[in-house]
């Protein structure tokens, strides 16, 4: 049976001497995988028509739902192509595809999570990386996979987390934000964070768009407090070691550096 529909490509690789295999998201049939027949010939009519980050519109031959299909007509809908030039901002990218790579089951329909990638790679596409967007696609994603940490309320007393307050705790096995007094108890396994950075998380995690992100100017505690109390609580609650992320975070820091330096030189 053939079906259409538009479709996110997280993944391209070699299948065979003249084949790639693509593995893409779709809203309505999930995460599927299909091969390219003849798509590595110099003659293909597939050539400038599938890449990484490229939203398509194919056709594909459905074979075994677990397997893999046949695609049989691609066209590009969105290239992205200012991630062929802004490595930052494609590292960044290939994070975001990586993770729901990982975490999206085969033939499960996705509309949210596929919306949610749509809105990062668009956004990213057009105004560069930074990661305050990379936390709110972090938090957005775990709430779609119903995994959103608890940032309202002490997931030990259960008292509300009021802010402004004073410094609390992250506990990733414990599900979310802890009080001072329940944080200063379970130390042993609590990430210190301030009431800034709780707020903060709060405030992405209710944002439909990654505007408000995007928008937030973080200092060095703020971001490191961040990034590790949501890369524990990534790696606890999905039970991967997300190599993608630190590559990402890498490139992040690296960009920051070269713009204060050159900031400095001017």
């Amino acid at each position: 049976m053939f079906e259409k529909t538009e479709a996110l490509a997280l993944r391209v690789s070699p299948f065979s001497k003249t084949s790639l295999v693509a593995n893409w998201l779709t809203p309505h049939h999930g995460r599927i995988a299909t091969v390219v027949k003849g798509a590595r010939r110099p003659k293909s009519a597939f050539l400038g028509q599938i890449d990484l980050f490229y939203t398509c519109e194919i056709l594909f031959y459905t074979r075994d739902r677990a397997g893999m299909h046949i695609l049989k007509e691609c066209a590009v809908l969105e290239p992205r192509s200012q991630f062929r030039s802004d490595w930052c901002a494609a590292g960044c990218a290939s994070y975001f595809c990586d993770l729901l790579l990982r975490v999206t089951p085969v033939g499960a329909p996705q509309p949210a999570l596929y919306a949610l990638v749509q809105a990062a790679l668009d956004h990213v596409h057009a105004r560069g990386a930074a990661p305050t967007v990379v936390f709110w696609y972090e938090l957005r994603l775990m709430a779609a996979l119903g995994l959103a940490p608890r940032l309202a309320q002490c997931v030990g007393c259960r008292r509300p987390l009021e802010t402004p307050a004073g410094q609390t705790g992250f506990a990733s096995a414990r599900g979310g934000a802890l009080c001072a007094r329940c944080a200063e108890r379970d130390a042993a396994d609590v990430v210190a964070m301030g009431p800034d950075v709780l707020a903060m998380l709060r405030k992405w995690l209710g944002a439909a768009t990654p505007r408000a992100a995007a928008n937030t100017r973080c200092d060095q505690r703020q971001l490191g407090e961040a990034t590790r109390a949501l890369g524990l609580f990534l790696q606890y609650h999905l039970d991967l070691a997300i190599h993608s992320r630190a590559i990402a975070f890498g490139l992040l820091k690296g960009a920051t550096h070269e713009t204060g330096s050159q900031e400095g030189t001017s």
